[in-house]
């Protein structure tokens, strides 16, 4: 099959699922299916794509594609007080989010992500069909893009619209707040739900103290 129709397949199927609400699996195939199109149509490895194109682009030393089973650099991560080593399934996700990065770096690529470095900025727009999701915990998927839930509660005042980015499993995350120009990054290395829960409250917390600064300054 060529490349063209390949490509037209894959959007003809995205398009479908973003259309049923139901189905967990919209984002992960915009991402895996843009990364597969791309890796298969430059003829090289899709790590090395991501260096090219993003990595070496931002100048990042500590970020890479783990390719290398035996590469115990990341750090091991939990399912409540079990460690988890998963070296091969990480290995075997790289277009899914198969990265190696610090909070610094991490920073960096949320930055750019939103602010046109790779693409314009107005395209995001595109990317906001949002679909509720329940579980483990309350947010929005979109096309290769999540938003969090913010109660009303939260901010009866005032309410905030936007906090978008992406969790990873392993309960890192990179998250931004335009309203207030915040960016987001870390990891909480915990896989159930109550790790993604207890970086939320942070971001949250975080938010309301940069907002009353703002208000006292």
């Amino acid at each position: 099959m060529e490349m063209n129709r390949i490509a037209a397949y894959c959007h003809e199927v995205m398009e479908k699922m973003v259309r049923n609400p139901h189905v967990y699996g919209v984002s992960l195939c915009v991402k895996s299916g843009k990364a597969g199109l791309y890796w298969k149509g430059s003829g090289g490895n899709i790590g090395d794509a991501f260096k090219q194109r993003i990595f070496d682009e931002l100048d990042l030393r500590n970020t890479y594609a783990y390719q290398d089973v035996n590469d115990t650099t990341p750090v091991n991560y939990y399912y409540k007080s079990k460690e988890i080593h998963i070296p091969r399934c990480l290995a075997s996700v790289t277009a899914e989010g198969g990265i190696v990065s610090d909070a610094e770096e991490s920073m960096k690529i949320l930055e750019s992500f939103f602010n046109g470095r790779f693409f314009p900025r107005e395209s995001l727009e595109e990317h906001k069909l949002w679909n509720f999701m329940f579980f483990p915990y309350q947010f929005y998927f979109g096309m290769g893009l999540e938003k969090l839930w913010i109660p009303w509660i939260t901010y009866p005042s005032k309410p905030r619209k936007e906090l978008l980015g992406f969790w990873g499993s392993s309960g890192a995350f990179a998250f931004h707040n335009p309203e207030l120009d915040l960016y987001m990054t870390g990891t909480v290395n915990q896989s159930n739900g109550f790790g993604h829960k207890a970086a939320y409250k942070a971001m949250i917390g975080i938010m309301k103290d940069v907002e009353k600064r703002h208000i006292e300054g």
